[in-house]
């Protein structure tokens, strides 16, 4: 598997195990079981979160690395500047991921 697909796939997954965590979260609570979908929401995000950490390891070349990390720091709690940050974050890893790979292909060093 290339690594774009890897990202892909790991960035698919991060996206799940948030959006589906909240998704279990809130249907447990209208349920009125707050503690079991508590659980559940924590469990799925658990699971699709290590799904993407490995697909992330699994990556071979590190010229992915900034939109890797700018995607990992979106969706981590903001500790820095808050939550105007992360649009900058997610731009600037797509930049320097773009520059590095151009760069890369102009040298002809894959």
């Amino acid at each position: 598997m290339s690594d774009r697909k890897r990202i892909l796939l790991g960035l698919v997954f991060l996206l799940v195990a948030l959006l589906g965590a909240a998704v279990v979260n809130i249907i447990g609570w209208s349920a009125g079981e707050y503690r079991i979908g508590a659980l559940l929401g924590l469990g799925t995000f658990v699971v699709f979160a290590a799904l993407a950490a490995y697909h992330f390891i699994k990556v071979r070349d590190w010229a992915w690395l900034p939109a890797v990390a700018g995607g990992l720091y979106a969706v981590l709690p903001d500790l820095i500047l808050g939550p105007a940050d992360d649009l900058g974050a997610i731009l600037l890893g797509a930049a320097l991921t773009g520059f590095m790979s151009w760069r890369r292909k102009r040298t002809g060093s894959e």
